[in-house]
């Protein structure tokens, strides 16, 4: 049974939902071309662990907590695409000012979904939440919601944007 959504994007003409099958690593997605039809598919193989979904630039790009991504044109065929390094994975991924941004121990930037490129300056945060609001990304990692890094440059560089208080308090 596949029950939980991690994500949702639109091309414009087809929509594709990640899945993620209760308790097990495996990921598929449910495409429609009317959001009411939808069609059950697989991604990859059964030790895919899904975690993210983003479209831009004609590619749909699912990120997962291991070295490859899978990367679309349609949504309904999905290639591998690993990443230089064997330790980076994909916990958050997002598309704004032509580029997506993939973060997880440090963050990636990426025009197509295949080719990254380490963000530079790069605030090398463990990432687990990342927004585009206004074409600006803003990511947030596992460290009780603070501080908050926005990028208004596609995820090239970043800065702080809400540091935790001395006293802890807001």
């Amino acid at each position: 049974l596949y029950a939980n959504l991690l994500a949702l994007a639109h091309d414009g003409t087809r929509y594709v939902a990640l899945l993620e099958r209760n308790g097990q690593n495996d990921a598929r997605v449910l495409t429609s071309e009317d959001g009411i039809k939808w069609t059950l598919r697989t991604v990859g193989p059964a030790y895919l662990n899904p975690k993210t979904l983003a479209w831009g630039n004609g590619h749909f790009v699912i990120g997962q907590d291991r070295n490859t991504n899978y990367v679309s044109a349609d949504g309904l065929t999905w290639t591998p695409v690993a990443y230089p390094e064997a330790t980076f994975g994909s916990i958050v991924i997002g598309f704004a000012k032509g580029r997506f941004v993939s973060a997880a121990t440090s963050v990636r930037v990426s025009e197509n979904g295949q080719d990254w490129s380490s963000a530079v300056p790069g605030p090398g945060a463990n990432f687990r939440a990342l927004g585009v609001a206004n074409d600006t990304f803003y990511a947030q990692p596992a460290l009780n919601g603070v501080p908050l890094y926005r990028s208004k440059d596609g995820g090239l560089t970043w800065t702080e944007v809400v540091r935790t208080p001395p006293d802890g308090t807001y």
